[in-house]
C-alpha cells in the first residue's frame, strides 16, 4: 500500500491520542496533520501540527483520510447527565 497522508482534529482527548497512536504506528501512514486549539500531545517526525485562531481553519493539505476526535468533558459539560 503505498503511503498516506491523514488529518486529525482532537489528538489531545482521550479519543484523539488513541487515534494519533495507531496513525503512527501504521507504516502505511506517511504523515498526520494535527489540527486543535492545543499542540498534539507528542513530538514525531510524522506530525505537523496547524493551530486554530479562533474559529477559523487553516488551509490543510491534502489527505486521504479524516479523523474527527472532538468532545468535551464531563467539567465543560457540568453534568453526567448532560455529558
Amino acid at each position: 500500500m503505498d503511503p498516506h497522508a491523514a488529518i486529525l482534529a482532537g489528538s489531545t482527548g482521550l479519543v484523539g491520542r488513541a487515534i494519533l497512536a495507531g496513525l503512527l504506528a501504521d507504516p502505511a501512514v506517511a504523515h498526520v496533520h494535527c489540527v486543535g486549539r492545543k499542540p498534539p500531545p507528542l513530538v514525531h517526525k510524522k506530525i505537523t501540527a496547524h493551530g486554530l485562531e479562533g474559529t477559523d481553519v487553516p488551509p490543510l493539505p491534502p489527505a486521504s483520510v479524516l479523523y474527527l476526535a472532538l468532545g468535551t468533558t464531563i467539567k465543560t459539560a457540568g453534568s453526567q447527565a448532560a455529558f
